[in-house]
């Protein structure tokens, strides 16, 4: 019941386009949740909306997500720019403020996006996209925002180097010892533990190495040699390693024509931790050829089909890997929908953890195809995105799905949509937007609605030929008519680790900041964050670090300063007691605390409310003013204010 090998990973040999950034809000957190549509009703694909220039917007006219186009006709000389070849590819930088992109021909640039404006590059029509000194053959860092890693094999120099687009130097990092070249894009595996690419002679399909880098300790490398079962040069005693199909079935082959030894398709970097993705040809353990390397245990697992022992017949589809999760588009738990995916234990793939996105029935007990029984309808494919999951090992997976046949009518939910689905078995699936990518029966690879989702799980990079209405591409396109990209906004909001500024008196390690200096009870210490909260709703939230210091902590609008009267809407702290204060005006909600409670000063429907662990304390009379930020005024030494956080629609 699996989807065949042609749809499943994307091309080896992907080159992306970059975009550059602005400094980020610090200590983004994924979102769990979103607030986009979650029916499981048909809803038509519409015709694709019109489109202004590059840095124009549209809402989804089905989902009303907001959605930013990013490049035209204008953008490269006519030119069709896609974000990558696949949903696991890294094509944003590691604080979610630029992008890659990648031309047919083997180019790559980079171009800013400000989250807070919703534009990219300078913010007009006619941004300029950033080239690296080497083709599309680079990733970005997970950790680093200016920071790509690139393959190279010319020019005498063979291995990674690593490139810093703002100051433009070039650091060469390794190549395997053996001299062996390392000729494709590369993967950047958790948060800069390990890079990788495949090596060797050959070409996608038949590569017979990975090598592995760590580029924090570029001394610290890894040879993988699949055929010959070795780790740098060592053999192996893996019972799971994959080796080649030496009798393969004439009907589940995935040898390439001529093709006698197990070879390399393409590889993935999970988002947390240190699992590498990888997709095999010509393997005997299933036909969907995937498996994960532990990069710690240095151990496989395989993902068997029904075929092989303690195999399963969910093995289909793409996948990725987030932060102790697996994830391939299997379909439904019965086999008759091309809908449905599920998850899996990277490091023991069979068998299935559990069933995300299970479908509803199809509309009126409907067929894809009148020559099958009704009820059976596997008419689609995905693409799924995980990165999110670095910073929120339960974020949602992002999902683009595409038509691969003639779609069912009534279109069934989810068809041909940009959604993400949650792993926590509730079932709950949201809709953002229709991608306008797959033209049904006669689907092409690059119309498939590559789409990546960005670290913070704010945005989605989509590539769409917009349903064929973008215009003639240029010869030597990815197709005759362009392809053009865009950012559809997910959240409108953030939540993020305060980054404190303005500090007296105080140190700040991470979001937790101290009172170290000045007077002992004296209200001459303190610190803002660095974030605030633009418009609309969001809220600051802190951990009580002790319950014997006196201090304030709020929400405060204008200048910086540390007076207690100086808070806006705000806690008092004072030996285990706590009330409200709004600019040094008691105004009730009196309380007891400990170490460990949370209190949050909110913004909700323009009204300010107090809680503490969750619950309402207290709502104000008074208005908020816009820009907000998190302010702590401290007074006693040592007094802290822990683990403070900030969420809503966030600028600096």
């Amino acid at each position: 019941m699996g989807m065949s090998r042609a749809i499943g990973r994307v091309l080896m040999m992907s080159g992306v386009l970059v975009l550059g950034q602005l400094q980020p809000a610090a200590g983004q957190t994924a979102p769990s949740t979103y607030s986009a549509y979650t029916g499981t009703d048909s809803k038509p694909i519409p015709s694709a909306p019109l489109l202004g220039a590059v840095n124009t917007s549209i809402n989804d006219p089905t989902f009303g997500s907001r959605i930013l186009r990013v490049t035209d006709q204008n953008t490269l000389a006519g030119g069709s720019l896609i974000s990558a070849e696949g949903g696991f590819f890294r094509t944003w930088n590691a604080n979610s403020t630029a992008i890659k992109l990648q031309d047919a021909h083997g180019s790559a640039y980079w171009l800013e996006f400000n989250p807070a404006t919703f534009k990219v590059g300078d913010g007009s029509s006619t941004p300029v996209l950033h080239q690296p000194p080497f083709d599309s053959r680079w990733i970005w860092s997970a950790v680093n925002a200016d920071v790509i890693y690139a393959a190279r094999y010319w020019s005498g120099q063979n291995g990674f180097t690593k490139y810093n687009k703002v100051d433009q130097t070039s650091t060469y990092l390794g190549a395997p010892s053996n001299g062996d070249r390392v000729p494709t894009e590369p993967v950047v595996v958790g948060m800069d533990k390990w890079v990788c690419a495949a090596a060797g002679l050959g070409q996608q399909n038949t590569y017979p190495e990975i090598f592995c880098l760590d580029p924090n300790n570029p001394s610290n490398t890894l040879l993988i040699n699949v055929p010959a079962k070795t780790l740098n040069g060592v053999l192996s005693s893996d019972p799971n390693w994959p080796t080649t199909d030496t009798n393969p079935d004439p009907n589940t082959n995935t040898c390439d024509t001529g093709q006698t030894v197990i070879g390399i398709h393409s590889i993935d970097g999970s988002a947390g931790n240190a699992w590498l993705g990888v997709s095999f040809h010509c393997d005997d353990f299933g036909r969907g050829g995937n498996a994960v390397f532990n990069l710690t245990t240095r151990t496989w697992s395989l993902l068997r089909d029904q075929d092989h022992s303690g195999g399963d017949v969910y093995w289909g589809g793409h996948n990725t890997i987030g932060d102790g999760k697996f994830v391939n588009g299997s379909g439904s738990i019965s086999g008759r929908d091309s809908r449905g995916a599920v998850t899996r234990n990277p490091d023991g793939l069979n068998p299935v953890l559990r069933h995300i996105m299970e479908p509803p029935a199809l509309p009126n007990n409907g067929s894809c195809d009148p020559d099958v029984a009704p009820n059976y309808c596997w008419y689609d494919g995905e693409h799924s995105s995980w990165f999110n999951a670095a910073t929120n090992p339960n974020a949602p997976v992002l999902f683009s799905r595409y038509s691969t046949q003639t779609r069912p009518s009534p279109l069934p939910a989810w068809s041909d949509e940009i959604i993400a689905a949650a792993t926590d078995g509730s079932n709950t699936v949201w809709r953002f937007a229709h991608n306008h990518a797959s033209p049904g029966e006669g689907a092409q690879f690059y119309n498939q609605g590559f789409a990546q989702i960005s670290p913070d799980g704010r945005w989605a990079l989509l590539a769409s030929y917009w349903d064929g209405t973008l215009g003639d591409s240029n010869p030597g396109d990815f197709l005759p008519k362009r392809i053009d990209t865009f950012i559809v906004e997910l959240s409108s909001t953030a939540t993020a680790s305060v980054a404190w500024t303005d500090i007296v008196n105080a140190t700040a390690i991470g979001s937790t900041l101290t009172k170290t200096g000045g007077c002992s009870g004296c209200d001459d210490a303190g610190a803002i964050s660095q974030q605030q909260i633009a418009s609309g709703d969001g809220y600051v939230e802190f951990t009580i670090g002790e319950a014997n210091t006196f201090w304030f902590g709020g929400l405060s609008h204008g200048t910086p300063g540390t007076s207690y009267a100086g808070v806006d809407f705000g806690f008092r702290f004072s030996s285990g007691a706590a009330d409200i204060q709004e600019n040094g005006v008691y105004k009730g909600g009196d309380t007891t605390y400990v170490a460990g409670d949370v209190f949050r000063v909110a913004i909700v429907n323009g009204q300010v409310q107090y809680k503490k662990n969750g619950v309402l304390l207290y709502t104000s009379a008074g208005a908020p003013i816009y820009p907000a930020r998190l302010d702590a005024a401290l007074g006693t030494l040592g007094a802290t204010v822990h683990d403070a956080k900030i969420s809503g629609q966030l600028s600096q």
